[in-house]
């Protein structure tokens, strides 16, 4: 199953999506926008996972596709 999650990045205001254990997928300017992407690429590859970080990096939502 591949987890993919969208994370803050620490450098910017930006969001990372990645896929688990890789290098960053891509960078948005918003959260929603990552979540968005990430929820077509977990639907497109199912069975996937999208986990959602906060900005202080902690786990707020898991959905399972």
């Amino acid at each position: 199953m591949k987890v993919y999650m969208v994370t803050p990045n620490a450098e910017t205001d930006g969001w990372f999506l990645k896929l688990e254990d890789t290098a960053p997928v891509e960078l948005y300017d918003t959260r929603t926008e990552a979540v968005e992407k990430g929820e077509e690429m977990a639907k497109e590859n199912r069975p996937a996972k999208l986990v959602i970080y906060d900005r202080q990096d902690n786990k707020e939502d898991e959905r399972s596709y």
